[in-house]
């Protein structure tokens, strides 16, 4: 059950934590490890295989939920298990102590906030949060789904139908595919340009390396062999 007490101090909590992460916007990400690094080349190469299959989803939630490593994600699992049962605040106070402590560069707990406040009715926050993964990670496509209904919910139609043609298009059994192949292809250009900025602070952060290595964007180990 709701705590009255709990939720004065949450209450409290959202205002300052959303305005905080509107105004950590433009505040660059921590240094990129050379792991996660590698969990960004992967990423992308899941996209891509999104071309002309939907098995490489699940695995794309994965490396999302992981991002911040396992015990972070295992705060994140506990976060939706309290969601599933209900309890709303319980599962509200767990997602702000995530996004407090690893900031808006992980989108998945905002995620997960933005589907908490929309299944409290709270669509304006919700639509808020949405924008601020979709700001991160524009291909996140649960996020798409998501502000889609939110949107309705609030009956601003034209920004409905406008999220509706961002989302991630089915496979049709016949055809050209043309809408997901543009889709995808979309998602690679942004999610490689982030990379890209993601280096470019890297440097910027650290200096130059003395001998710079060649830009990949390809995985260095065999996606299959990642589980």
């Amino acid at each position: 059950a709701d705590n009255p007490s709990l939720r004065s101090d949450i209450t409290e909590m959202d205002k300052k934590t959303n305005q905080e992460l509107i105004m950590a916007a433009g505040i660059n990400p921590p240094p990129m490890t050379t792991f996660a690094r590698e969990r960004r080349l992967l990423e992308i190469q899941l996209l891509e295989s999104l071309h002309s299959q939907d098995d490489s989803i699940d695995r794309l939630w994965s490396i999302w939920y992981n991002e911040r490593g396992p015990l972070a994600a295992q705060d994140l699992y506990a976060a939706h298990d309290l969601m599933d049962k209900r309890l709303w605040d319980q599962a509200e106070g767990r997602l702000r102590a995530l996004i407090n402590e690893h900031g808006r560069h992980w989108p998945e707990p905002i995620n997960a906030l933005a589907t908490l406040k929309f299944m409290q009715g709270h669509l304006a926050e919700s639509r808020e949060l949405c924008e601020m993964v979709l700001q991160e990670k524009p291909w996140h496509f649960g996020a798409l789904s998501g502000i889609v209904m939110v949107c309705a919910g609030l009956e601003d139609i034209t920004s409905a139908r406008t999220w509706a043609a961002r989302r991630l298009p089915p496979i049709q059994p016949t055809g050209s595919n043309r809408r997901r192949t543009e889709w995808v292809e979309r998602a690679l250009h942004d999610a490689r340009d982030a990379l890209q900025k993601a280096d470019d602070w890297l440097v910027s952060y650290y200096g130059k390396p003395d001998q710079q290595q060649p830009k990949r964007y390809g995985p260095t180990f065999d996606v299959d062999a990642w589980q």
